[in-house]
């Protein structure tokens, strides 16, 4: 494969003449930080550095950053976050239908935003779902639940929160990790070594989670 050589470090090529991203330097790793057409003309970025990268369903223009890997923790919670921020916007698009198991208004499991002509909600169909709520909202609903307002004190008490359940309850811990990293429900179940067809372990899952919530914020 063909390489370039640049401040230093050798990398990889696609047949493209692209650096090919999932080949970094040895002890490096990508990271993608989300950037715009005036700041890479401003800094002078060199474009083979510049893609676009998936965060959740959001696809941003990033400049890829090289990190060292064996200090790139605060690289994988960064990423964490802009998922998280990602999922919350999108969740804010996604159309609300009559759930037909309880009558009650949930996200349309369906199809993540409005924007499609095939949208369940234009075509005035109703959409069943495996659960009284969409498994991939639960996250957002036990996180909403807090009389707190204040961003700082809430994160700081969400983070406590998660190393309570590490020490408690580790499983409940990865789960809420593993959906603030971006992953769907279908894939933390998988991580779980659980069937497709467990949805309702997951489901009661998150109502712990949501129940004990409720208990640490009294």
């Amino acid at each position: 494969m063909a390489q370039t050589k640049i401040n230093g470090f050798v990398f990889t090529l696609k047949k493209n003449g692209r650096i090919d991203f999932s080949l970094p330097p040895e002890g490096k790793r990508f990271v993608p930080v989300p950037t715009d057409e005036d700041y890479i003309k401003l800094k002078g970025i060199d474009r083979r550095f510049v893609t676009t990268h998936k965060f959740s369903a959001t696809t941003m223009l990033v400049v890829m950053e090289l990190v060292d890997k064996e200090q790139s923790s605060g690289a994988d919670a960064y990423i964490a976050d802009i998922k998280a921020d990602c999922q919350r916007e999108e969740r804010k698009n996604r159309c609300k239908i009559r759930s037909p198991k309880t009558g009650k208004e949930i996200y349309c499991p369906a199809s993540i935003s409005c924007y499609s002509d095939d949208c369940p909600r234009k075509l005035g169909l109703v959409t069943a779902t495996d659960t009284p709520e969409c498994l991939d909202d639960m996250a957002e609903t036990i996180k909403a639940h807090t009389s707190v307002e204040d961003e700082v004190i809430t994160k700081v008490m969400w983070e406590g929160f998660k190393t309570m359940l590490r020490k408690e309850v580790p499983v409940l811990a990865e789960i809420l990790e593993w959906d603030e990293y971006g992953y769907t429900a279908k894939e933390i179940m998988t991580k779980l070594g659980k069937k497709e067809d467990e949805t309702s372990w997951y489901y009661y899952q998150w109502k712990r989670i949501r129940n004990r919530w409720k208990e640490y914020n009294r």
